[in-house]
């Protein structure tokens, strides 16, 4: 991003799903419905030539009660890339990373993994671009690697303080990955993304 520039995204995402259940003594079959609405703003500064700072509060987070929760929590990261020659079709970088537990619950079902506490992590950055002078108009390839700590040992993940089967024992620890690829064309940009966690 350029120095001082400012851009603002916005998301939101949306699943539902009956789920039946049989009830075999009775004979019947009750039916439930769940379901999980998420919605983020995203604000990205450039501060320099190899300097961007993120921010990214969730403004709102289905929680499967009657309002859900707004604000939830926010993220907070400092790219640091754009590094390699001008005629090197390769560029590195890394991104430092913090969520901040601005919202009331944790722990929601299906969503990502968070025990209420302030989270912290690293990922390095590699991109290729096959035309370096040009890079957005022929093949891009990106790859992230990178590695998240939920600082939560000693914390309870239930409601119920007296839970002993819900308290963490040690940290909770993930590695992180992603590849992606963008084909642009004259009329569309063409990608695919493969991520997940380990």
């Amino acid at each position: 991003t350029e120095t001082g520039r400012l851009t603002v995204l916005t998301s939101t995402r949306f699943w539902g799903q009956v789920y039946q259940t049989p009830q075999s003594s009775a004979g019947i079959t009750n039916a439930i419905t769940v379901w999980d609405v998420n919605g983020q703003l995203s604000l990205n500064y450039g501060l320099g030539k190899h300097f961007d700072l993120l921010l990214s509060p969730t403004l709102y987070q289905d929680d499967q009660s009657e309002w859900g929760q707004y604000p939830f929590d926010t993220h907070l990261g400092l790219k640091i890339g754009n590094f390699g020659s001008k005629a090197s079709s390769l560029k590195f970088g890394m991104e430092l990373n913090a969520r901040f537990p601005t919202g009331e619950k944790h722990n929601i079902k299906f969503e990502e993994y968070s025990a209420g506490t302030t989270e912290f992590g690293a990922m390095g950055l590699v991109s290729y671009a096959y035309d370096p002078l040009y890079p957005e108009d022929a093949l891009n390839i990106h790859f992230n690697l990178g590695y998240l700590n939920h600082n939560d040992a000693g914390e309870n993940l239930t409601d119920n303080p007296l839970d002993q089967n819900a308290e963490v024992l040690q940290q909770s620890q993930q590695g992180l990955y992603a590849l992606a690829m963008s084909i642009p064309t004259e009329s569309f940009d063409y990608g695919l993304e493969l991520y997940g966690n380990y």
